[in-house]
């Protein structure tokens, strides 16, 4: 591995394999001793409604010039040959997944992601 990428979504709803989709995306690449290397982050047209704006505050007038997942699905090469990083890392991942498959994207696909929910989750307070 060459590093790590950070990645967080903020999505339509809770369940891709029910439709709901990423409405934007964040990506942040890290050397191995942790250091920035470079990060991005994209509105995404999730191409139907985008759900609770009160929990993400995305409008539906935010996403209409947003490219879609099909447009920054560019994302996997960011991460390919990195430890995945996210908080509540099943979620992101299962995400990117369905999103990577509706793009036409074709395997292999980051399986496996480090959770630093399930990291705090395990630590003393």
């Amino acid at each position: 591995m060459s590093g790590y990428a950070v990645i967080d979504f903020e999505t339509t709803g809770l369940f891709p394999q029910k439709h709901d989709r990423v409405v934007e995306i964040a990506v942040v690449l890290l050397n191995v001793q942790g250091e920035l290397e470079r990060e991005w982050s994209s509105l995404v047209n999730p191409e139907r409604d985008v759900g609770p704006t009160h929990i993400h505050g995305i409008h539906a007038r935010d996403v209409l010039g947003a490219p879609t997942f099909r447009v920054v699905g560019h994302v996997l090469d960011s991460v390919r040959e990195r430890t995945i990083v996210a908080h509540n890392a099943v979620f992101d991942s299962r995400f990117l997944d369905y999103e990577l498959t509706r793009a036409g994207w074709p395997e292999p696909r980051p399986l496996s992601a480090v959770c630093t929910m399930n990291l705090v989750a395990g630590s003393p307070s």
